[in-house]
């Protein structure tokens, strides 16, 4: 397996130095906004860290809607254009579809119109998946976080709608238990999930808390997944939090 960890850029060294096979940033870090010069400066200093940045999160921002009456197709297109490629630009792999606000199904809204809305934006993020050869990954969000697709089995079933080679499921461990789901599901959809994301209790760093670690990687291990597993948790001390992370994530899966 592969691990990695989700930081903002100045963080980069320590997830390096700690020995992370990759690192794991927001979008924004993309820079959207601004023009090509301000990217490349952006691009020297990620790649000069050393760290590969294989994946990216956090995928859309700026008030951006995906289902429901307000749908800017036209802005949304352009917007995905300049993330893709500049996150083929730093060598990606992997992109999450999270982004709870932008999909939260507005009150009133037919639900079913939603879905559709749904599998049609993820059917375009798959196909850019394929030009730029950038996996997607559905992730499933606790009902705190929005109102659509809580559970790995509701991202798998919208994966097999979409049914592009590009588009997987994301597992997210804090999710999981704030939605007290089986991690058995985890075996269910085996062949559908793709990435994982995990933390500890209070979303802290893992090996912090109580979460069910060793479950989780007999699991994982049982149902023969040898994909990423990217720490997401809210950083209160990174320059040692990172390390010991990794260090207990090996102690559990090794």
């Amino acid at each position: 397996m592969k691990f990695g960890c989700c930081v903002e850029p100045q963080w980069l060294p320590f997830v390096r130095d700690a020995g992370y096979d990759f690192a794991e940033l927001r979008c924004d870090y993309t820079l959207p906004d601004q023009d090509e010069d301000a990217w490349r400066e952006q691009q020297k200093s990620l790649l000069a860290t050393g760290i590969p940045i294989h994946s990216f999160n956090v995928l859309l921002t700026k008030g951006f809607r995906v289902v429901g009456p307000a749908v800017d197709h036209q802005a949304l297109a352009a917007y995905l254009e300049i993330v893709f490629q500049r996150m083929r630009d730093v060598v990606a792999r992997y992109v999450s579809f999270g982004s709870g606000a932008a999909r939260t199904v507005p009150a009133g809204f037919p639900t079913a119109q939603a879905w559709q809305q749904l599998r049609e934006f993820v059917t375009q993020l798959g196909e850019l998946g394929q030009r730029y050869e950038i996996m997607i990954h559905i992730e499933p969000l606790n009902r705190t976080e929005t109102n659509i697709i809580h559970t790995v089995s509701e991202a798998a079933q919208l994966a097999q709608e979409v049914d592009l080679p590009t588009v997987l499921v994301l597992a997210d461990l804090y999710h999981m238990v704030m939605e007290k789901e089986d991690l058995m599901d985890l075996v269910t959809y085996s062949s559908w999930v793709g990435y994982v994301h995990v933390a500890d209790s209070q979303r802290r760093f893992p090996g912090s808390g109580q979460y069910p670690y060793q479950q989780l990687a007999d699991i994982l291990k049982n149902s023969h997944y040898d994909g990423p597993i990217s720490v997401e948790c809210r950083w209160q001390e990174p320059e040692w939090e990172i390390e010991k992370s990794l260090l207990y994530l090996h102690s559990v899966f090794d």
